[in-house]
């Protein structure tokens, strides 16, 4: 399951992801970042892995199919989470997001990763509660 998490301070996109990740959940996920990002606008997205138990297959074809399109916006990527999947997550990003920084932090590290993500807001949480 994901979730885009409201209010994002400057337009920052804010998700978090649980659980398993379908197709239905990029679906929604998708149209839900575009609404936001035709608004806010967004070159920076903080990625949140909570209890994060992987893709399934279509779910990773939906996600390449939005970075495809969204790909030269995207210019700095965080992703938070437990080490197995985030670093894999991270991965991906840094190959779907050729132009993008895309860092890995740990849940303990989370104080770096808003320092490193986007200093002006650090002292604000980007951190879902």
């Amino acid at each position: 399951m994901f979730e885009v998490l409201e209010p994002s301070p400057e337009g920052v996109v804010r998700v978090t992801a649980r659980d398993r990740l379908s197709h239905e959940d990029y679906t929604q996920l998708v149209a839900r970042l575009e609404q936001f990002i035709a608004k806010h606008g967004s070159d920076r997205c903080w990625i949140e892995l909570a209890g994060f138990d992987g893709v399934e297959p279509g779910a990773l074809v939906d996600e390449t199919r939005f970075a495809v399109c969204r790909c030269r916006e995207i210019r700095r990527c965080a992703i938070v989470g437990d080490w197995a999947w985030s670093v894999c997550m991270t991965r991906f990003a840094k190959a779907v997001f050729p132009e993008a920084e895309v860092r890995y932090f740990e849940h303990c590290d989370v104080e770096e990763a808003q320092d490193w993500f986007h200093p002006r807001l650090a002292a604000a949480s980007l951190v879902a509660v």
